[in-house]
């Protein structure tokens, strides 16, 4: 069992500091906190109209955010975990003269896909945490040292479910500095377990809910969504929350997704925000850029998939497989066993849990003789399709004449593809105009799916997806 209070690295000490900033409304008499329910955590994140339009800020790729168009005055902005990308700040430096003050101890300067502006941008390679450490940052003091105490800031922070102990850590005197404060909330696929509710993510709303109101929110398509309170919830969501000083009374109803919404991850369907989160919304007009949204992502992966003429699909074959792939958490390998015939050293076992590019090493294997690798769906299917994505970056010839497998009981193997083109395949980015290895299964019933490689060589891919419904009797 996971101890999620260690995941997040939320300890005892953060929720009794959380106690002692909030209003004893909330507070038991034995000093405790009382119930925070998932309907009121969802009614939270719902977004509201905030009487200002909202802007693109970072281009349109993974990484920009909407915001309100409420930026002038605002001195600063402070990006904990900006990785090698930095188009938000860049854009708030020469479109909107606003400073940034960036941290990342995975990341440094030389780095960045874009230099350092002078005199509007800096970079310290640190955590934001919450720990004393010459590697950490306090959220208090890197906020007070960098700025006029009479001035609006912005927070940017995507740090990888560290933002819960640090708004935890962050006063209330530090907090409300922050006029617009975009965050990526991560985690929230324990948005049921109770140790995430009541220790970690309730704790976190409630102190930003007094001075914040969330103004848009946009499902980050990398993870999927879970059901929880009767709600389609992403399991990682950005939202964008407005001082509630700064709110304006009517505007307009919204629209979710926003036509100024991209998806983060394009090889994977955009997730619609249904049902109680169109509360505040357009139901009709979301509804309508919902959909076309998804026909666009359609369009291109039947682009993808086509245009490589070696793979010789039709069209017509690729129904089923895209209309099920655009289903939330469709892709049957997420979360199954699987097993290789020999790791690579960076890979700490053979066995492990599929995912898989979540971890970003997806399947890699020592070079041998026929490698392969396995994984086991739990239960028979009636496969629709499997897409192998190569490493383009890494060593893509090593995919040349993969061979993919299936069985029924892991002991027979049948071969239902082989990928005969000379030149290899790509990934989740093209490789010489060609995307990923599409297998057409024609619903063919399987319970294992195996890649082996041709001849002495290794496995160095980037990920597998694997579509289906569960087979009949």
């Amino acid at each position: 069992m996971v101890n999620l209070s260690k995941k997040f690295g939320v300890e005892k000490s953060l929720l009794q500091l959380f106690l002692d900033q909030v209003s004893s409304d909330r507070t038991g008499g034995n000093g405790g906190i009382t119930t925070f329910e998932v309907d009121e955590l969802i009614e939270w994140m719902i977004p509201k109209p905030c009487g200002h339009e909202l802007i693109r800020i970072g281009g349109s790729g993974d990484g920009a955010y909407l915001v309100p168009d409420d930026l002038s005055g605002i001195e600063a902005c402070f990006s904990p975990g900006t990785n090698n990308y930095k188009y938000f700040e860049d854009t708030l430096a020469t479109d909107f003269g606003i400073k940034s003050f960036m941290c990342d101890f995975t990341s440094s300067v030389e780095k960045f896909h874009t230099p350092l502006i002078k005199g509007m941008q800096s970079f310290e390679k640190k955590w934001l945490d919450v720990s004393a450490s010459p590697d950490n940052l306090d959220i208090n003091n890197w906020v007070a040292a960098n700025s006029a105490p009479d001035t609006d800031l912005m927070l940017q922070i995507d740090i990888e479910g560290a933002e819960y102990r640090n708004l935890l850590h962050a006063t209330d005197e530090t907090l409300t500095r922050f006029r617009i404060i975009v965050i990526e909330l991560h985690g929230l696929a324990y948005l049921s377990k109770e140790e995430f509710r009541e220790g970690i993510f309730g704790p976190v709303i409630q102190k930003l809910s007094r001075h914040f109101t969330c103004v848009h929110a946009h499902p980050n398509n990398c993870c999927g969504v879970t059901v929880h309170g009767g709600a389609a919830v992403p399991s990682v969501f950005e939202l964008t929350l407005l001082r509630n000083d700064r709110r304006r009374p009517g505007g307009e109803r919204l629209e979710l997704p926003n036509r100024l919404d991209v998806v983060n991850v394009d090889r994977l369907p955009p997730i619609s925000l249904e049902g109680p989160w169109l509360k505040h919304a357009d139901a009709e007009a979301s509804l309508a850029q919902a959909t076309e949204n998804r026909l666009a992502w359609l369009e291109k992966q039947v682009t993808l998939l086509v245009d490589d003429k070696a793979k010789r699909v039709k069209r017509d074959e690729l129904s089923d497989f895209l209309i099920r792939r655009c289903l939330p958490n469709a892709n049957l390998a997420r979360g199954k066993r699987t097993r290789q015939s020999a790791a690579d050293k960076s890979v700490r076992t053979s066995e492990a849990f599929a995912g898989v590019r979540d971890s970003g090493r997806g399947i890699r294997t020592d070079k041998h003789a026929s490698p392969w690798w396995s994984i086991d769906l739990g239960a028979v299917y009636e496969l629709d399709g499997i897409v192998v994505y190569n490493r383009t970056r890494g060593k893509p010839l090593c995919a040349r004449g993969l061979r993919v497998q299936a069985s029924s009981d892991g002991e027979g193997w049948v071969q239902i593809a082989r990928h005969r083109a000379k030149t290899s395949f790509g990934g989740h980015e093209l490789l010489n105009g060609i995307g990923p290895f599409f297998v057409n299964c024609k619903k063919m019933k399987a319970r294992y799916v195996r890649l082996v490689g041709a001849g002495e060589t290794m496995l160095d891919l980037e990920d597998v997806e694997i579509y289906g419904s569960i087979a009949s009797d």
